[in-house]
């Protein structure tokens, strides 16, 4: 359990993982001085890869909330690029409380502009594409998180 109660006089939660006891010895807890991700690693022979899986549990306070300090995007993004050094599958999920209007999932890229340059995969818009899946967000909360609007 990541606990932030030392961030603040108040309690304030924290982030937990749970699993069954029959994993105990193929998932380990991966400690960082984040105050948004709990780290672990998932056992390469459990999901019978060639390399662990680095997975981080997300939690961003509400933008205005006493709890959130900083710019999370920036330190998710620091820690997420200091793994990716040394891990291929990397997995984050967890509440981000993304408030993105109807901002899109997707950047548009011009990948001749990388050609040689990024080994970049396009994978999932092609995949929304060929199953005919509109890539455009259609949200009935029309707020934007300040946030977004740095990270975008």
């Amino acid at each position: 359990m990541k606990n932030r109660s030392h961030l603040n006089r108040v309690k304030s939660g924290g982030i937990v993982l749970g699993f069954k006891e029959s994993l105990s010895d193929h998932i380990s807890v991966v400690e960082t001085d984040s105050k948004y991700i709990l780290w672990f690693k998932i056992d390469k022979h459990v999901v019978k890869l060639q390399q662990d899986i680095l997975c981080g549990i997300v939690y961003i306070p509400p933008e205005n909330s006493v709890y959130c300090v900083g710019d999370p995007f920036s330190e998710i993004e620091s820690e997420f690029l200091n793994f990716s050094t040394s891990h291929d599958n990397i997995c984050l999920f967890g509440d981000f409380n993304a408030r993105t209007a109807e901002e899109s999932d997707f950047d548009v890229v011009n990948f001749e502009e990388f050609s040689g340059m990024l080994d970049i995969e396009n994978e999932g818009v092609c995949t929304l594409d060929e199953l005919n899946i509109n890539r455009l967000r259609k949200s009935m909360d029309h707020k934007k998180k300040q946030f977004w609007q740095l990270a975008s």
